[in-house]
C-alpha cells in the first residue's frame, strides 16, 4: 500500500483539527475586527457618513448571511458558547437564553 495506518490516522486527525480550528480562528478574527475597527453600532437611524457605511460594509462582508462563518455547525447553536460569541459581537443576550437554530433532524 501507499501508506500505513499511522499516516491514515494522522491525516484524519489533521482534517478533524482543521475542521474545528478554522471556524474558531475565523470567529475570533471577526470579533477582533468588530471590537478594534468597527466598534459599537448606535440605536436609531443609520448614519449617512462614509465611515458609518464602511463599518456596516465590513460586517456585511465578514458575516454575509449571519451564520458566524461556519462556527455554529461545529459547536452547535444550543451551547453557551454561541451566546458568548454573540455578546462579543455586541448583541445583548441574557443569561440562560435558548437560541434555536440547529435542532435535531428527524426523518
Amino acid at each position: 500500500f501507499f501508506s500505513g495506518w499511522e499516516k491514515i490516522c494522522y491525516m484524519l486527525l489533521v482534517r478533524a483539527v482543521y475542521a474545528v480550528v478554522t471556524p474558531s480562528v475565523f470567529i475570533l478574527a471577526v470579533i477582533l475586527v468588530k471590537r478594534l475597527i468597527v466598534g459599537r453600532f448606535a440605536e436609531g437611524a443609520r448614519g449617512k457618513s462614509q465611515w458609518q457605511r464602511f463599518r456596516r460594509w465590513i460586517m456585511k462582508t465578514l458575516l454575509p448571511n449571519g451564520k458566524l462563518g461556519g462556527f455554529l455547525p461545529v459547536f452547535g447553536a444550543h451551547w453557551n458558547l454561541h451566546s458568548w460569541v454573540l455578546r462579543a459581537l455586541g448583541a445583548k443576550v441574557g443569561k440562560r437564553v435558548f437560541l434555536p437554530g440547529s435542532g435535531l433532524r428527524t426523518f
